[in-house]
């Protein structure tokens, strides 16, 4: 019998660069695995980077729950 949806979440946060180390010894208290996926500036736009940092000119597409074309 299936228990749920089997839908995946993560949670996404800021925390100034200088609380680095802290949120890494909360995270390893909890056993809690992190993943850094950016930085947020003080200027206009948005500006996504590939894998080798250079800057993306369009967005990959990503799935759209309100597309109508779903289950």
């Amino acid at each position: 019998m299936c228990a749920g949806g089997g839908d995946d979440y993560e949670l996404c946060f800021t925390a100034p660069a200088r609380a680095a180390a802290q949120i890494g010894v909360v995270a390893k208290q909890v056993d809690l695995a992190l993943t850094r996926i950016g930085t947020i500036e003080e200027r206009a736009g948005l500006v996504v980077l590939d894998e080798s940092g250079k800057a993306l000119q369009t967005l990959p597409a990503a799935f759209d729950h309100f597309d109508g074309h779903g289950t």
